[in-house]
Parts: C-alpha cells; structure tokens; sequence
C-alpha cells in the first residue's frame, strides 16, 4: 500500500503536505506512510482511497498495478491536469461537496459515516442469516468482544477485521464501506 499511496501522489502532482492536509494527519506522519516506516491504519487507507476515487480493495489488496491505478484515474479525469483542478477534484471525492472546507470536524464525519456504514453492513450480514455477535464472530474467526465494538462503532475496524469479513461473508469492502447491498452469507 505504500509504493501505492507514494505512486497515486506524484503521478497527480502533489505534495506530502497537501494529502496529509486531507487525511487530517501531520505531515511527517504522512511521510512515513510513504516510506513504510509506519503501517497505513484502516481509516486512512479508506479515506486516501475515497480521496483518489478507488475502490478501497484496490488500495488494500497488493494486486492492483500502477496501471489499473492510471486508468482509474484516467477515467475520473485527473491525469495531467492544473493542479488546482486535481485538488478540487479530490476535495469533492472525499467530501462530495466542492465548498466544503478540510478541517478536522469535517473528516471526523467522513471517517464517522464510514464508520457507521460498516457497522450497519455486519449487522445486515448477521440478521440475514439470524446469527449473534457470538456466532458471526466465530464464523469470520473473530473475537466476539471484537465484533461487538465494531458494531457499538467504539473503534475503526482494522485492516485485517475487514478483509476477514469481507472474504468470510463474499461482501466487497467497498459494499460495507458505502453500504451498499450486502450479499448474504
């Protein structure tokens, strides 16, 4: 995901700083994402892949290329424009809304509606099929204490908590992320 994050950037054009500034995190924390010197947390590794307008298992999963990268952003528009249009572009990806400011308030409520998305796509999964924390919890290899917060939306679901979902229950990540329909189990 790092050779990623650091390939989406410079091929818009951008600084560090200008991502770090949408992801509401400081620039030298930004910079170690980048380097690999500190693991991209969940949260942000959905919300650079809202930001660049890519489905977050492209941003998760190693699989992806540079040019399936490309294309996408290709398709959206965004290879070798003005940068003040790529960054509008971004803001609107991220916020879907063009006037909306970047300030801490304003991520914190995309972060809380992905959040909230997710929260609601499990339990989808586990109604569908009738089955308690306790047991959805065994069947994706969790821990029911685990699954619990993630419902009550007491913490961000981590990297690995999602993947196990979503590969257990067939429901892309980016189906929870945006709750859209949820397969069932």
């Amino acid at each position: 995901m790092h050779e990623k994050i650091k390939f989406l950037r410079q091929t818009l054009g951008l600084t560090e700083k200008e991502i770090s500034s949408f992801l509401n995190v400081s620039f030298y924390k930004y910079i170690s994402f980048e380097k690999a010197e500190m693991d991209v947390s969940c949260d942000i590794a959905i919300l650079l892949s809202k930001l660049y307008g890519i489905h977050a298992e492209w941003m998760i999963y190693s699989c992806t290329s540079n040019n399936d990268l490309l294309y996408e952003l290709q398709k959206q528009g965004l290879l070798n424009r003005e940068k003040e249009y790529v960054l509008e572009k971004l803001k609107y990806n991220l916020f879907h809304n063009k006037d909306q400011k970047i300030t801490y308030s304003a991520v914190k409520r995309v972060k809380d509606d992905i959040l909230k998305n997710i929260a609601e796509s499990v339990t989808d999964l586990m109604r569908r099929r009738n089955r308690s924390v306790k047991e959805f919890a065994a069947y994706v290899g969790m821990k029911e204490k685990s699954v619990a917060s993630i419902l009550a939306q007491k913490r961000f679901i981590e990297i690995d908590e999602l993947v196990r979902i979503s590969k257990k229950t067939g429901c892309p990540i980016n189906s929870m992320i945006n709750k859209k329909h949820t397969p069932q189990l």
